[in-house]
């Protein structure tokens, strides 16, 4: 019972996205590059959601058979995956709303951009050898392992130059508008830092959630 009341803000977080994301296909907002950027956004943060719930069903009554661990495992592999993805994926967006995306069209820019990413997924991989970003006992269940912090810290600077990148071109929005971009970043950090110290109820998703909706 603990474990599914742990994740009814995933539950809520989905709910959010598919509303989204049907209002987006009533309202045939898919044409735009930065249109189609945000429609991917909402998908990837609705997957990542799912393969959490899904990951916390295979474990949620202890202990668990080898197989549902492994399952779990293909789960949180996919979760980690499209989670640190939606920070640059994200930040893109920002490029392409505010006109700018051409910039990223430069494949020098472009790889700098990316190469954050390709670590995290690294890292992220590298956890079926080494299992220091986390580890699914049939035992005690999900746990997480020393180089989580690692993780966090990148995404943490990806959204530091994105909060950059937005004030430098605020000039290019409503002030309605840039705050509303500006609150993923801020309820990022927030949920990140809260999600870090205290993994009790899993916030990250759902803060993500509401801030596609300002």
């Amino acid at each position: 019972m603990y474990m599914y009341s742990k994740l009814i803000f995933d539950y809520v977080a989905c709910a959010i996205l598919l509303i989204i994301i049907a209002s987006l296909f009533v309202k045939q907002l898919y044409k735009s590059l930065a249109d189609k950027i945000f429609m991917v956004i909402n998908i990837i943060f609705l997957v990542a959601s799912l393969a959490d719930i899904l990951m916390g069903f295979m474990y949620a009554r202890l202990p668990i058979t080898r197989g549902r661990q492994i399952v779990a495992y293909i789960f949180a592999y996919i979760y980690f995956t499209f989670r640190v993805s939606t920070i640059p994926v994200y930040t893109a967006y920002i490029y392409a709303i505010s006109g700018t995306y051409y910039r990223l069209k430069n494949k020098f820019v472009r790889n700098i951009f990316y190469f954050p990413f390709y670590i995290l997924a690294i890292i992220i991989f590298s956890n079926v050898i080494n299992h220091k970003v986390f580890t699914i006992s049939c035992e005690t269940g999900y746990s997480r392992g020393p180089y989580m912090s690692i993780l966090y810290g990148i995404s943490m600077l990806y959204a530091l130059f994105g909060t950059f990148y937005i004030i430098t071109i605020k000039k290019y929005f409503t002030s309605e508008k840039w705050i509303a971009l500006l609150s993923m970043y801020i309820l990022l950090f927030a949920s990140a830092i809260w999600q870090h110290i205290n993994s009790r109820y899993l916030i990250e998703m759902f803060s993500s959630a509401l801030s596609l909706l300002l």
